[in-house]
This record gives C-alpha cells, sequence and structure tokens, in this order.
C-alpha cells in the first residue's frame, strides 16, 4: 500500500470512529393539542405536550408561551392535571412552594414554566411524550364556530438541562375547535320526556305491588 492509499484509510477510520462516538442527539417535538368546545363554555382545557424521537435527554426546566387570534377564545390559567405524565411529577418547583404554573392573567396569551426541585431533572427517553402543564380556557357566547390555531411563541418557550438551553426542534401548533351551541331540548321534547320518566315509575311502581 502506497503511502497516499495508507493516508486516506487512516483518514477514513479516523472518521468512523470520530462518528461511532459522537452522541446521538435528541428531536424534540413541542405540541398542543387538537380540542372542541361549545360556546359558551368554561374551562376548556388542552395540553401542552413535549415528544423525543431521538437519544435520551435530560431536561430541568422548561417554559411554554401559546397565543390564538381568536377573541372568543380567552385562555385563563395553566396548571398541572395533566392525563399525560407531568414532567416533573414528584420534582417540582413550583407544586414544592405553591406556586402556579403560569404567571400572565386571562387573555389570548398564556404561559407556563417550572423547574426540577432537586436541580437534576427527569431524563426523557426516546419515543417518550410527556406533558409540561395544561392550558385552560373560555369560549365566549356567540363566538363564531370554526377552527382557531394554538401558536408557540419560539422565544418565549424553551428546555434546559441547568448549564445550557436545549434546542427544539419543532414547534407544533395546536386547534381549538368552537363546534356552536349545545344543543338544548325543547320545551315540548322535555315535557314529553318526563312523562315517559313518570309513566314508568308508576309502571314500576304497579309491578313492585303484584
Amino acid at each position: 500500500m502506497n503511502m497516499r492509499k495508507f493516508a486516506g484509510f487512516v483518514a477514513v477510520m479516523i472518521g468512523l470512529a470520530a462518528f461511532a462516538v459522537s452522541p446521538a442527539k435528541a428531536s424534540l417535538i413541542l405540541s398542543a393539542e387538537a380540542v372542541v368546545a361549545n360556546t359558551p363554555s368554561s374551562n376548556n382545557a388542552f395540553q401542552i405536550l413535549l415528544t423525543n424521537t431521538g437519544a435520551p435527554i435530560a431536561i430541568e426546566s422548561f417554559a411554554f408561551l401559546v397565543s390564538t387570534t381568536d377573541l372568543d377564545i380567552t385562555f385563563s390559567g395553566a396548571d398541572f392535571a395533566t392525563t399525560v405524565p407531568y414532567i416533573l411529577t414528584g420534582d417540582s418547583f413550583d407544586q414544592s412552594f405553591g406556586f402556579t404554573l403560569n404567571t400572565l392573567s386571562p387573555g389570548q396569551s398564556m404561559d407556563g414554566s417550572d423547574f426540577s426541585n432537586s436541580a437534576s431533572g427527569p431524563t426523557i427517553g426516546t419515543g417518550v411524550t410527556v406533558a409540561l402543564g395544561r392550558v385552560l380556557f373560555n369560549v365566549a357566547p356567540n363566538a363564531t364556530p370554526g377552527s382557531f390555531s394554538i401558536n408557540f411563541s419560539a422565544n418565549g418557550s424553551s428546555l434546559s438541562d441547568g448549564n445550557n438551553n436545549i434546542p427544539i426542534d419543532t414547534l407544533t401548533p395546536g386547534q381549538i375547535t368552537i363546534a356552536g351551541t349545545a344543543p338544548v331540548p325543547e320545551p315540548a321534547t322535555a315535557a314529553l320526556f318526563g312523562l315517559a320518566l313518570i309513566g314508568l315509575g308508576w309502571k314500576k311502581r304497579r309491578s313492585g305491588r303484584s
């Protein structure tokens, strides 16, 4: 093997070795759920979710900021009552000291932030989804039916391992669909339904006596 081929072989081997020892990169997706609500309604909710599709990664703190342009939708607050496991369950600074998840007042924007009480943070494994919080909202009377985006602010949404910011690869908007007014039974229908219940009760009472 001449020197030129040998040098090329060495360069290839060094490159392969560097690739082999370089850590795999996490791929993090921050998303908001798509939900449906009637008009008027209150205490509706959607979750803020974090999904890791890459290598496991430790996260010590987070922040998010979402907004909508629809004035008939009012974000009223954010809390920890998620159905998907909360990222800092058992290690939340906010929960340990009785703080709320959000700092903003009700409006068309809502925030949330928390950090690890132990200063270590959980490790989010490959393919794992956790919740960063639940955002509550109200829909005004006579709101226009339709679908409205829940958008993230890139500047107001962040992750950290305690020493460095962790890039969020994808911000996926959510959606609130206002379905219209919740149906109310017409008086005649309600009266017939009531008579039917009375009839069933009377029949049951008679059969019990016989």
